[in-house]
């Protein structure tokens, strides 16, 4: 496996390995050294003998600025380029950020596969915008509601929007628009509020664990993957809502 991160300030990092999300200390610490794991901006290594759905952070060591935007190394971080993320189990947002260690309570990158989305299977419709009927569409409420005629276990998921598709051709639908369906926490709200609507995104790179039918974070590439194809069968567009702006 090859692990890269940008970090051009940085002085030192560390790539923490762990069996499970949950796990509290690394299995195996790999010191990268910036003589031979450094390309310009860019930190990298290749470990020998890893699979998918091995659990993963960094340690990133720098010049430290009290009260202001600084290194803190005792932190384990997130790979913004995560493909998923898992360690939602023992996350907590406050023991996450706090100035704390927080390996008992961080979230975890997720080795995971690469497969690009196969699009001479399912082409887009590429309808032309004269003819557009755009659907803002929220994934997790679409289909929540007991009502909503969807199978329970997929309720509230990218699976239940694919059993709604029939009721958004007879609506005339030709394109979806996803308000936010990467990964974001759910707890980045005021006291006694949840982020529903899924902006400030903890990357860009990893469907929304909480719109997945099943509790596995190698699945959510697949559901999304699933998703997508279904609406392009089916079609429909998809389109991202993405907000650059509204992120941690």
């Amino acid at each position: 496996m090859n692990f890269s991160l940008a970090a051009p300030a940085a002085d030192r990092i560390e790539l923490l390995l762990f069996r499970n999300g949950s796990d509290r200390v690394p299995e195996q610490v790999i010191e990268l050294d910036g003589r031979r794991h450094r390309s310009g901006d860019y930190w990298h290594v290749e470990v020998e003998g890893l699979n998918e759905g091995c659990c993963y952070g960094y340690r990133v060591f720098g010049p430290l600025a009290p009260g202001a935007h600084g290194f803190c190394p005792s932190k384990v971080l997130l790979d913004p380029a995560a493909r998923a993320i898992t360690g939602w189990d023992v996350y907590d947002r406050v023991l996450a950020t706090g100035p704390s260690p927080n390996a008992h309570a961080c979230l975890k990158g997720v080795v995971s596969e690469r497969q690009r989305f196969d699009f001479e299977a399912h082409p887009r419709p590429r309808h032309s915008w004269q003819r557009t009927v755009i659907y803002e569409l929220h994934v997790g409420a679409f289909t929540r509601a007991s009502d909503s005629g969807v199978d329970p276990s997929n309720r509230g998921t990218y699976q239940g929007v694919i059993e709604k598709l029939p009721y958004l051709q007879e609506l005339g639908v030709t394109a979806i628009e996803l308000l936010p369906v990467f990964s974001f926490d759910p707890a980045d709200a005021p006291p006694g509020r949840d982020n529903v609507w899924g902006y400030s995104p903890l990357n860009w790179f990893t469907p929304h664990h909480g719109y997945c039918s099943v509790d596995n974070p190698l699945q959510g590439r697949n559901e999304m993957r699933q998703l997508v194809a279904a609406c392009h069968d089916a079609g429909i567009e998809v389109l991202l809502d993405v907000v650059y702006n509204h992120t941690t």
